[in-house]
């Protein structure tokens, strides 16, 4: 909703309160750009662009119904942190970094720009609260960021009446299974009202305290995995030749390395992420928000099998999955649920990773101890289907590579990580320019074991992408 006196002010979606106050729920798109990015030009470039997307320059005002609104109104300009290249891994340093930092999300703004400058070579990160957007926003707006450096006068429309992923934008012929809806439905209101007769709200000191806990314990890290044009060209037509996405090679490979690496693993849940844009009866091709959804499927690894066997049945439940529009139904379920409900979960899983660092709060304490409270027991069921592989993958981008005398080489998209389980996958992927780019995102403890980790995750990817080679032939 826009008005004269407030500015941008919108209800925020219960998909979006899912990532609200959730330590680590950040995400961020690099860009390897060959060439040098005047300063003055790329801030000019970053006001138009604010100026367009009403979501970058917002904070969160709760009411009195602690209902969440996204709002324009007080929020500072959008800032730039210049920091001298030194190396071409020195991103990833910045962005670990940049997640220990907490978004102050009653001031904001939700996002932050950081330029890695050399004459020759910069990095551009663009690093973000999951809330207002998604991987697919982030890469969008790396290229627009180009274009209006590049182009200085580029004239750009500010979005309005922007279609959103509400049960209202489904498909008309959309309904999902009806007796499942039922029961899915008094399901969620007997959790709704157990939990307001339990009710724990929280506010933004109870945020600060669970994140500098989280960060206390534990460290972002990243690992990347990259495949040449000449490697992505063969992969596509394997995989077209074997009629299945490169998104299930790679989804099936990670599962071979992983196997490779430590042996048997017993979680077989997969998620993948779902961009619904296009899936929506109003097409939000080109909006910059939150338009995406993870989905779990169960689906177990069996060495014995041979490689392509596997990537089909990964492909065939995927299909599957968007066939009976199950992101769709995620969506609508998710909308089923009290907001502070959803928050309660979230906060209840966080206090049980550093459960020594809130002896002294009462409040948080007594709240994640009260193993009766319906939010407690939801976050601990949530947190035994926490899923063994998490893929988003970005897709290849139809971008252009030269904005003047810029060029885009690259792009990296780091994705939020979890410690819920152990040696879990978390993968972003996206293709630019006919490079594909895999990062691989974990959390590990703040103490000796960050280096084995490491290890053990870079070995991962080592035999990962041994497998999509030889499955390529070569």
């Amino acid at each position: 909703m826009n008005t004269p006196d407030s500015g941008f002010r919108r209800k925020m979606l219960t998909l979006e309160r899912r990532f609200f106050r959730a330590p680590g729920a950040n995400l961020s798109v690099v860009a390897r750009i060959r060439g040098e990015i005047a300063q003055d030009k790329l801030r000019s470039a970053l006001t138009k662009l604010r100026q367009m997307h009403p979501l970058l320059g917002v904070r969160v005002v709760l009411d009195s119904h602690q209902d969440a609104w996204f709002s324009s109104d007080g929020v500072t300009e959008l800032q730039l942190k210049v920091i001298p290249r030194d190396s071409d891994d020195q991103w990833m340093k910045v962005v670990q970094e940049e997640h220990s930092i907490a978004f102050d999300f009653e001031k904001g703004p939700l996002v932050r720009v950081i330029l890695l400058k050399s004459p020759e070579l910069s990095d551009l990160i663009i690093f973000c609260q999951h809330t207002i957007c998604d991987g697919i926003s982030l890469a969008n707006l790396t290229r627009d960021t180009l274009l209006c450096i590049s182009e200085p006068e580029r004239e750009l429309s500010p979005e309005t009446d922007t279609p959103l992923p509400i049960p209202d934008n489904f498909p008309i012929d959309f309904s999902g299974n009806k007796l499942t809806n039922i029961i899915k439905k008094k399901i969620a209101e007997r959790m709704n009202e157990k939990w307001r007769r339990d009710r724990v709200i929280f506010n933004e000191e109870d945020f600060r305290n669970i994140h500098r806990a989280y960060f206390k314990t534990y460290q972002y890290r990243i690992v990347t995995a990259e495949l040449s044009e000449v490697d992505v060209l063969s992969l596509i037509d394997v995989c077209r030749q074997n009629q299945v996405t490169v998104n299930s090679a790679i989804g099936v490979a990670f599962l071979a390395g992983r196997h490779d690496v430590i042996g048997k693993y017993a979680n077989n849940i997969q998620n993948i992420a779902v961009n619904v844009r296009n899936r929506l009866k109003r097409s939000a091709e080109y909006a910059f928000g939150l338009f995406a959804v993870g989905v779990d499927f169960r689906l177990g690894y069996n060495p014995e099998k041979p490689f392509w066997d596997s990537v089909r049945s990964f492909n065939k439940r995927v299909k599957h999955i968007m066939d009976i529009r199950e992101d769709l139904q995620r969506l609508a379920d998710h909308s089923k649920y009290d907001a502070t409900l959803i928050e309660g979960i979230k906060f209840a899983a966080h206090v049980r990773l550093a459960p020594s660092e809130f002896d002294r709060n009462s409040k948080l304490s007594a709240f994640s101890n009260n193993d009766r409270n319906v939010a407690v027991m939801l976050a601990k069921m949530s947190l035994s289907r926490y899923p063994g592989l998490v893929v988003t993958n970005l897709g290849s981008l139809n971008y252009p590579t030269k904005y003047g005398p810029l060029e885009l080489e690259k792009l990296f998209f780091p994705s939020p990580a979890s410690p819920f389980q152990d040696a879990t996958l978390t993968m972003g992927v996206v293709t630019v320019g006919g490079k594909l780019t895999i990062t691989l995102n974990f959390m590990v403890l703040t103490d000796h074991t960050i280096n084995s980790r490491v290890t053990l995750m870079e070995n991962i990817k080592e035999s990962a992408i041994e497998h999509l080679i030889k499955a390529m032939g070569r």
